[in-house]
Parts: C-alpha cells; structure tokens; sequence
C-alpha cells in the first residue's frame, strides 16, 4: 500500500489511516477490504479536517487593546499580512486618525464592543471564539484583563504584549484556564524599527 491512493493526505495522516487500519487486523488479508477500510478512515479525516478549518479564517479578525506606537506598528504589519485588525484606545480621535489613514481595520469606544467585533465572524453561526492583543503597560494589564474578562467568553484567546512579571502571567494564565481561556504571555519590543522588522 502506498500513498498514492491518497495524495492530498501529508505523510503523518497516511501513517495514522495504516495504524488504523491494522489495528483492525485487515491488512493483507484482502486487498478490496483494506482498501475500503482506507476509504472509510480516509473520509473521516476529511470529515474533521473541513470541520476544523473555519478556526483558520475565525484568527484573522483580532482585537488588539492599546494602539500607541507599539500597537499601531503591530496593526499596520497584520494588516498587510491580510489580517483585521479592530482597536480599541482611550484616545478616540486618534483612533479615528489611525483608522482613515489605514493603520487599523476599525475601532470602537469600547471594550465590550470590541469583543463583540471580533466574536461576530463571516460565515460563521453563533460566537466565534476571539484574539485580543493587550499592547498596553504592564502596571495597566491587571486592571484591563478584568475590564476585558466581563466580555469574553470560553475559547478566547488573550495575549498579554506588556513585559508583565511572569509570576502576575502564571496567575492569570491558570485564572483563565478555569474559565475555558487561554492567556499568553508575549512581552514584546521593537522600537522604532518593529514596524518594518518585527516586534
């Protein structure tokens, strides 16, 4: 049996669909059979392989919390990556201003609208599971974390861009596991080449 059967399988799905197949001891013991088999574990694969996929697009809208010039630098990049990005910053003039000129996707006067931005997807029933970006400083997280947490619900996702203690990021990490959360901790720089190098 080779993998020609199945070509637009990578090699680790072509090992788990033998593996299966063995593990109910039809290998060799008939060619039709086996190969039925395959067809079978085949289309399960597929099965989960399409039911996975819209998380795919579901982290192409963000949400990112702080859009000085570490956040916006941050946008512009995903933006040209092909991602939205919607902001949220006390300052909503100069949101406004980032946004006409192209620097974020949109903003909102909320956080509680920001989360609802991000969870209502294209194409999507229901709640999307979000991405929210905290770009903030790290005497501010706690304090925008629970702002935040009034609003997001399970499968979310918080990543926490403030250089914060990593004994604060422990806590809040094991606090939004309880919760059906998850929270990275990311503490990012970049200066003032982040925006065409990277952060």
């Amino acid at each position: 049996m080779t993998t020609k059967f199945f070509p637009d399988f990578t090699q680790k799905e072509y090992d788990q669909i033998i593996e299966s197949v063995e593990r109910r001891q039809h290998n060799y013991v008939c060619g039709d059979k086996v190969y039925n088999e395959l067809g079978n574990i085949a289309d399960e694969l597929k099965r989960r392989r399409q039911a996975a996929r819209p998380f795919a697009c579901w982290i192409m809208k963000v949400g990112i919390i702080g859009l000085g010039r570490m956040g916006e630098g941050m946008s512009r990049r995903m933006i040209k990556a092909g991602i939205e990005v919607h902001g949220y910053r006390n300052n909503v003039k100069k949101a406004e201003e980032q946004y006409e000129k192209g620097y974020i996707s949109g903003y909102t006067t909320s956080l509680e609208s920001l989360v609802q931005v991000v969870h209502n997807q294209d194409g999507m029933v229901g709640k999307a599971p979000g991405v929210f970006m905290l770009v903030v400083p790290a005497e501010t997280v706690e304090d925008t974390l629970n702002e935040l947490l009034q609003f997001c619900g399970e499968g979310d996702i918080i990543i926490d861009h403030g250089n914060s203690n990593f004994k604060d990021s422990r806590r809040r990490a094991e606090r939004l596991a309880k919760l059906g959360m998850s929270y990275i901790d990311c503490g990012t720089s970049g200066g003032v080449y982040g925006l065409e190098r990277g952060y």
